[in-house]
């Protein structure tokens, strides 16, 4: 943690912008994925079943009952993308789980990680496992959730950092450094 007693570590001589340490377990991952899925009415299948309803409301409106087979299916359609997206942040779940962060696929000693944020890098630490480099300039947008930042790399690569893991305010410090502005509410 930052602001533990401890010195924090380096990689050669250059000091962390921040650190952070947890414990990897299921609340995390769960965390996680609600903030990859974002605002239920923002996501992928939410929109498509907007945009399927819209149609159906359209085509009901144009062609009445000579569309009916193509309703029928537009209906299928709305109820299964509708489903979706209220199932999305459990997708979201199943993504990073096949990514590495399956709690049940890792040893109980082996869960801690530490995550370095350097100006142009994050390191991750794994307990047990060989450190993680990731370049800065590769990052996709952070997605900010209530209670942790997750970051996207190319290859399906993420690394997770929870609210409980820094102060208050080194959180949100985190937050403008990656994202450019603070944390809402504070």
């Amino acid at each position: 943690m930052s602001h533990s007693k401890h010195a924090a570590p380096t990689i050669g001589m250059e000091k962390p912008l921040f650190q952070a340490s947890y414990e990897l377990n299921r609340q995390v991952v769960e965390d996680a994925g609600m903030a990859l899925a974002g605002d239920q009415m923002r996501n992928p299948p939410t929109i498509a079943s907007i945009v399927i309803l819209v149609a159906i409301v359209v085509l009901a409106a144009l062609a009445g009952n000579d569309a009916v087979v193509a309703l029928t299916i537009l209906v299928v359609l709305w109820i299964a993308t509708w489903q979706l997206s209220r199932r999305w942040s459990q997708i979201m779940v199943g993504r990073l789980r096949k990514a590495g962060f399956d709690t049940a696929l890792i040893p109980n000693d082996e869960r801690r990680r530490e995550v370095l944020v350097f100006a142009d890098r994050v390191v991750v630490l794994p307990k047990g496992g060989a450190p993680e480099t990731y370049q800065r300039s590769e990052m996709r947008k952070p997605h900010v959730g209530s209670e942790i930042v997750v970051l996207r790399f190319p290859q399906g690569a993420y690394v997770l950092i929870p609210r409980r893991s820094l102060s208050a305010q080194r959180y949100n410090d985190l937050v403008r450094e990656l994202t450019g502005s603070s944390v809402a509410g504070e």
